[in-house]
């Protein structure tokens, strides 16, 4: 992903040394302006800013001595600078990362004229067989149309895909085994087994040579069993049992494909969110007996001291970080809403401009206001709606709502999704813990659902640890090879949807003697970048 960002990037940064050179602010520049403004780009992904710095950089030492160069100059500003360029009629810049939605909002206003249509930059107004073949082969290379579809508008390609994200669910297998095994320990050992074989010979890579799983234990089994009321004669061919014993008996990609499509299913889900929040709310109603029981047995430790400090192995006991379950957790339910509408209709894209699209709302546009439609048809919605009803209605039965107003206690042994309130806290916070079977947000941050947890300056004695010194200690409740992608939890019988979001590049046409020098170069060097291939891999 990186390398296609900086790919694109650098084409495009080419590209730009045939337009003129005016920024924001109408007053003219010497330099080509990239822009990087906050909605699309964060004041702190500092990395991403270098790297674009760090391409026109190169870029310019590069072509200094050229004829008619125009250096490059990749600026940031915060969010709300292109709008205000909008509002006040100013231009903007050669080209910037933004979202299709922020880019469509040009064509409404006096600024319409100026906005590029990328394919045409592309390919070149003489229709240049070679911008013709690089155009084909960049969309050849896209793994959805899709890609292309949602930066068009009125016909015209405002926004050309890069640096894609996407919504995509993370099962923790490691944590579903363990419960698995309340039921059946036998079939959860098996399955635990042949897990770690696809691990080893499929993902040897992204977990570790031997594809093993963290080793924790999260359940007290024996008084699970007694919560739960599990016992063989009632259980052996029904839920949870009947699931373990299928799963043993499948390995490699079979496993695998088992397994998501247990949390595919809208009526398992709930099961399971049912089963953990009753061991979560007994633990709550008694203190001493832990049915959520978390044992992190490869945690370490170190002495505070930069003089050859100690260190070691320790258990981990508990969740530590934040004392709280949550069964399952989205970061945006709007997502879920979109994707399970893709997942039963097969639509990739929603016009929400056409009533009779089968989702949920249309919107009629009149000049500058909008109105909401909510539509007849829902289909996919009554698939998020049992699912949400659901979760709900296993949180109101534990009444919590009757004691607090705050959305993380109300939920508590539920259901979480992602809050701004006191501060902002997405749901792989909750996953990284370790406590949470299934969690969906950006693959754009994907590394914290198994970022390291720390617990610092801590006194050795309470933890049965000989140093002479405080210790810190860092522990990790999610690793690589505990946790395989997944859809999301669409209901049975419908198809696998992950949802494509993220910026692209937009760019303004620009008048002028500077344009008219560069236009043959602007041409070449988009054809540069559009041979190079690229793939992305949720997995």
């Amino acid at each position: 992903m990186k390398k296609l960002l900086l790919t694109l990037s650098s084409t495009l940064i080419l590209a730009t040394t045939g337009m003129s050179v005016v920024s924001c602010t109408v007053k003219p520049e010497k330099e080509v302006i990239l822009l990087l403004p906050g909605e699309s780009i964060g004041s702190g992904s500092t990395y991403i800013q270098d790297a674009y710095r760090e391409i026109a950089n190169q870029f310019n030492k590069d072509h200094e001595n050229d004829e008619n160069f125009v250096p490059v100059k990749v600026v940031w500003k915060p969010s709300g600078t292109i709008q205000s360029a909008i509002l006040s009629g100013d231009n903007l810049p050669d080209l910037y990362v933004s979202y299709p939605d922020q880019a469509a909002l040009y064509k409404s206003t006096k600024l319409a004229n100026k906005t590029r249509d990328m394919k045409v930059s592309m390919i070149g107004n003489d229709q240049d067989k070679k911008g013709i073949d690089a155009w084909n082969n960049f969309n050849d290379d896209l793994i959805s149309p899709s890609f292309l579809k949602e930066g068009q508008y009125n016909n015209e390609q405002l926004v050309l895909p890069f640096g894609k994200s996407f919504d995509v669910s993370v099962i923790n297998v490691n944590l579903f085994i363990d419960y698995l095994s309340i039921y059946d320990e036998n079939a959860a050992e098996t399955i635990k087994s042949n897990y770690e074989d696809y691990n080893k010979n499929n993902r040897a890579a992204l977990t570790n040579s031997k594809g093993k799983v963290s080793d924790i234990s999260f359940f007290n089994k024996s008084l699970s069993r007694k919560i739960l009321e599990i016992t063989p004669e009632t259980t052996r061919n029904e839920g949870p049992a009947k699931w373990a014993k299928d799963l043993a008996g499948k390995t490699d990609v079979d496993l695998i494909s088992g397994i998501r499509e247990i949390f595919k299913d809208i009526d398992k889900v709930l099961k399971i969110t049912s089963d953990y929040n009753k061991l979560d709310q007994y633990v709550k109603t008694h203190p001493n007996q832990n049915a959520i029981d978390v044992k992190i047995k490869d945690a370490t430790w170190k002495e505070k001291t930069t003089d050859n400090p100690k260190s070691g192995s320790v258990v981990v006991q508990g969740n530590k970080s934040i004392n709280k379950n949550y069964a399952f957790a989205i970061d945006s339910l709007a997502n879920k809403f979109l994707m399970d509408y893709s997942a039963k209709t097969g639509n990739e894209i929603i016009n929400t401009t056409d009533k009779d699209n089968n989702f949920f709302y249309s919107v009629e546009y009149a000049k500058q206001s909008a109105q909401l439609i909510l539509n007849n048809e829902w289909e996919g919605s009554e698939n998020t709606l049992k699912y949400l009803d659901g979760m709900w209605d296993i949180a109101y039965a534990n009444k919590n709502w009757k004691n607090s107003s705050v959305f993380t206690e109300q939920w508590d042994g539920v259901f979480a999704t992602s809050v701004s309130e006191p501060k902002k806290i997405y749901t792989s916070t909750y996953f990284a813990n370790g406590t949470t079977f299934m969690a969906a947000g950006s693959s754009a941050g994907s590394y914290n659902f198994t970022k390291n947890s720390y617990i610092n300056d801590q006194k050795p004695n309470e933890w049965g640890i000989n140093a002479d010194k405080n210790i810190d200690i860092t522990y990790s409740g999610v690793k690589n090879a505990d946790i395989i992608t997944a859809p999301s939890t669409s209901g049975v019988g419908t198809g696998n949807a992950f949802m494509s979001q993220g910026p692209g590049i937009a760019g303004s046409n620009r008048t002028g003697q500077m344009q008219q020098k560069k236009k043959k170069q602007l041409h070449s060097f988009y054809n540069i970048w559009f041979n190079h291939k690229f793939q992305l891999n949720l997995d």
